[in-house]
């Protein structure tokens, strides 16, 4: 696959994304005076726009036959690439401690907060949306991002431009456009070396289970991080 219809491909993803924010015109204007129920709404849509978006990628990949090479048996995983998996989701919490860190040395910004320095109390109503976001969401961008562009790309290119382009197209889907700054340019830096992460884990393994478990934990630990104390942090 060619750089261009790899962008074109991120970019009708990252457009099917936008289109599925509408929905959240239902939490806009529902018409409840609980504020309660107002999170519990919004929560609940964060986990509906994430499983639309993954059901219709997968029946899209289906169609095109980008699926079905893919072996998902448990029984093929091997512990060391479990570890390393695991292992590198631990370590993107540094990286975003990091990350943070570089954002409040801006001089616009406050003063820098450490992480686990305010934790966040934790509400029920976090449920749904935190499945979206360390189970549904990872499991959906691994698929298109490893699993689809990349490995068509390696086919392309040499294997250190396919991992840069799709690390870069990883990147530009997670761009907040809509205020692009300098601490904005910080985040995306941090989504492309997670893309690199996550593509150097599938060149080793060439299992696209793999990508798809160290961003699962990437994802919980970072959520972990806003309710527990993670060591030296």
């Amino acid at each position: 696959m060619r750089i261009g219809k790899a962008f074109l491909f991120t970019f009708l993803y990252y457009i099917g994304l936008e289109i599925l924010s509408l929905l959240d015109v239902v939490y806009i204007f529902s018409s409840s005076d609980n504020y309660e129920v107002f999170l519990w709404i919004f929560s609940f849509l964060e986990l509906v726009k994430s499983l639309i978006a993954a059901i219709l990628l997968v029946v899209i990949l289906k169609s095109i036959r980008g699926l079905s090479s893919y072996s998902f048996k448990f029984r093929t995983f091997e512990s060391d690439h479990i570890f390393l998996a695991i292992g590198c989701g631990f370590l993107m919490v540094y990286l975003r401690a990091l990350n943070n860190y570089c954002i409040y040395q801006l001089p616009w910004m406050p003063p820098y907060v450490e992480i686990g320095s305010g934790f966040v109390d934790f509400q029920y109503h976090y449920i749904p949306e935190i499945i979206a976001t360390t189970l549904v969401v990872p499991v959906t961008e691994e698929l298109l991002f490893r699993g689809y562009l990349f490995k068509k790309m390696l086919k392309k290119y040499e294997v250190y431009l396919a991992i840069a382009l799709s690390s870069i197209l990883f990147a530009a889907v997670h761009a907040n456009f809509y205020s692009f700054g300098v601490s904005s340019m910080i985040n995306t830096i941090f989504i492309f070396l997670a893309g690199l992460i996550a593509g150097s884990i599938y060149l080793k393994t060439r299992k696209i289970m793999y990508p798809i478990l160290f961003h699962v934990s990437w994802s919980l630990f970072i959520n972990l991080s806003s309710y527990l104390k993670m060591p030296f942090l």
